[in-house]
């Protein structure tokens, strides 16, 4: 082997999963083999490393020559998996907390529309709507959660109560709780009341 091509890469060769690096080997070459171990993965001037690997290329000139370069290792980084904790739904008054999860270098939080929130591991939510978080994780990889859905309900109209002799009588066919004096009283919880 009479050449020894020294490939440059253009750009960092440790870099994040779903990035690439483009690898140089150099003009002026009648052709061009990449292989990552043993096995062949491109024949042009240029490769783009996308997963990780220990690269070599070697080439040949058009009097037949040729030669290998030193090995160039790519390494990949995993990016962050987020997912988001909290309730799916609440009242009409109510909040909820949306979690993240510890450990991020940084933390973003959108709406649906793609409306900044706030830059905090936790998102409080007065609001019904989809949320998503983007985090940064402690190797300067990025990762986003799937959009988590949160329902507010809304409050039930005010009953209204009426008094037929010793009877009230709520509007609410179902779903009431009579209270006394301000204080709930266990088991009443009809459409109507005795009271004396």
């Amino acid at each position: 082997d009479s050449l020894r091509p020294e490939p440059r890469a253009l750009g960092p060769v440790s870099f994040c999963e779903g990035d690439s690096v483009m690898l140089d080997a150099g003009a002026g070459f009648a052709s061009y083999e990449w292989r990552d171990g043993s096995v062949l993965v491109g024949s042009q001037r240029m490769y783009s490393a996308r997963q990780a690997s220990v690269l070599r290329v070697r080439v040949r000139d058009a009097a037949g020559c040729s030669g290998e370069s030193d090995a160039i290792v790519v390494v990949v980084l995993p990016r962050p998996t987020v997912a988001i904790s909290g309730p799916a739904t609440f009242c009409d008054g109510d909040s909820v907390v949306l979690d993240a999860g510890a450990g991020a270098l940084a933390y973003s939080w959108t709406d649906s529309a793609g409306l900044a929130l706030s830059s905090e591991r936790r998102l409080i939510v007065r609001n019904g709507g989809s949320y998503r978080v983007t985090i940064t994780g402690p190797n300067g990889c990025v990762g986003a959660s799937a959009f988590h859905h949160v329902t507010r309900f809304p409050s039930p109209p005010k009953p209204v109560i009426t008094r037929n002799g010793d009877t009230l009588i709520s509007s609410a066919p179902s779903d009431n709780q009579w209270l006394r004096d301000g204080v709930l009283v266990p088991g009443w919880t009809g459409a109507w009341q005795l009271v004396n």
